[in-house]
């Protein structure tokens, strides 16, 4: 059969023709579809990611609000290696933010903060400063919030550098 007679055949598509296409579109589909899933699961990983940011920029948020000099002091307590930790604790029938050394244990009632059934550890540690300045350790304390919590059996983390300024300046 010539290719001409071929093209203008006006009875329609033959069983070939048709399955062909229908295993082209199938191909074609199968791999849309895996790019919605591979956006999903990226959405999915990089969500507790993100809580873990936030959960560091209010800790952060909340030891700008502290007094200047009590944490330079708590710092100063615990020498160059001292953390302090984050922690929920009910007090009185309302649940408020509480700083302890990492060194001792926690009150009872006290917790790590927990968002979306999962437990967020927060701990703060000062950071050395680059500079020998005086005036700059008078009047900074440069911060490193660490955040760590669990997916399934993996640990995971993240940090966030900020800067605490006394109130002499503000």
């Amino acid at each position: 059969m010539p290719m001409t007679k071929f093209l203008k055949n006006d009875k329609g598509l033959t069983l070939i023709e048709t399955m062909l296409s229908i295993t082209i579109l199938g191909i074609v589909m199968l791999g849309v579809m895996t790019l919605f899933k591979q956006a999903y699961l990226y959405t999915v990983l990089n969500e507790d990611k993100t809580i873990g940011i936030n959960v560091a920029r209010n800790a952060l948020m909340y030891m700008e609000k502290q007094n200047f000099i009590e944490i330079k002091e708590k710092f100063a307590s615990l020498g160059n290696n001292g953390q302090l930790q984050l922690l929920v604790c009910e007090h009185n029938g309302s649940a408020r933010y509480t700083l302890i050394d990492s060194n001792t244990s926690p009150l009872s009632g006290c917790s790590d903060i927990q968002i979306n059934d999962r437990k967020y550890n927060v701990t703060i540690e000062t950071e050395p400063p680059k500079n020998n300045n005086s005036d700059y350790a008078n009047y900074f304390i440069p911060l490193v919030v660490k955040v760590t919590w669990k997916h399934g059996n993996i640990e995971q983390s993240t940090q966030l550098k900020g800067v605490l300024t006394s109130e002499d300046i503000r």
